[in-house]
């Protein structure tokens, strides 16, 4: 798409996310130049949309992931990003006929982000955004329908420190249940382990170490992580790439059945012999 519209490259392979509004779609990235852009396909053709200059917003700083979605029942759009200058995060937000740009981080008296990955969703018009700050400490950006607040997860509930780059997040569907994944440190041989925080008032907060729970193989640790919910039963998988030499970088599932946790090698069972080479892409 980038080729076929003449538009600025992509810089690295973390700021590319998107979504659609039936066959309209939207897909946002990051520029060499540090610029966050909309490729838009109306239905028709496409085209692209500077949306930092749209919303006299800052340079994306290059490293941090990029978030975007929509808010209900508005459909109107949200993108937020680490700032080159600051690390803050920031919000570029379409109201429907204008771009707006605003730095959450100032604006909730938060900390900058520094690892690269960041995660988000949106439940109704409450807006939830989990980033990391220098100290590894997770934390949890959010939005009340009134303002912006900032909670540092490690300080208020002792969330383990983040061992990157595993990190996704998502409201449980019909209800208010919010559901974080991510890779923890360990404090053993530098492993890290696949940690859930879930809560059900965004205030207090359940922690399990996920990896001890189901005996299951220890993440890689330069590798990323998915999740989701299957409907209607609302079960919830977590996939991840294990660890090299303890696993042969296979895909590992846990499996929560509403019940209990389980713990699956995907790679296994599906009779392939090959490694996910996530591992080497993510070294080059």
């Amino acid at each position: 798409m980038v080729q076929k519209t003449g538009l600025d490259t992509l810089a690295g392979d973390t700021g590319v996310t998107g979504f659609s509004i039936g066959n309209t779609q939207y897909v946002f990235y990051g520029s060499k130049n540090g610029k966050i852009h909309l490729l838009l396909y109306n239905n028709v053709m496409w085209k692209d949309e500077n949306l930092t200059s749209k919303g006299h917003g800052s340079n994306w700083n290059g490293f941090q992931s990029i978030v975007a979605f929509l808010t209900a029942p508005n459909n109107q759009i949200h993108v937020y990003y680490a700032a080159a200058d600051s690390s803050d995060i920031h919000q570029l937000f379409f109201n429907g006929k204008t771009w707006s740009d605003s730095d959450l981080t100032l604006e909730a008296g938060g900390s900058p982000a520094i690892a690269q990955s960041m995660t988000g969703f949106s439940y109704g018009n409450y807006q939830y955004v989990f980033y990391v700050d220098w100290q590894s400490h997770l934390h949890d950006l959010y939005y009340d329908n009134l303002s912006w607040n900032d909670v540092d997860l490690f300080v208020q509930i002792g969330a383990p420190l983040y061992g990157g780059p595993g990190l996704t997040a998502f409201v449980v569907p019909g209800t208010s249940i919010l559901e974080v994944f991510y890779f923890a440190l360990t404090g053993y041989y530098s492993y890290t382990h696949v940690t859930q925080l879930a809560s059900s008032d965004n205030s207090h907060w359940n922690i399990q170490d996920l990896t001890n729970l189901t005996g299951a193989p220890v993440p890689d640790y330069f590798s990323p992580m998915t999740a989701f919910v299957t409907t209607p039963n609302n079960q919830m998988h977590v996939y991840y790439q294990t660890y090299l030499y303890d696993n042969n970088n296979h895909v590992n599932q846990l499996f929560y059945d509403g019940s209990s946790w389980s713990n699956e090698d995907l790679t296994e069972e599906a009779g392939s012999d090959d490694q996910t080479g996530l591992l080497y892409q993510a070294e080059c």
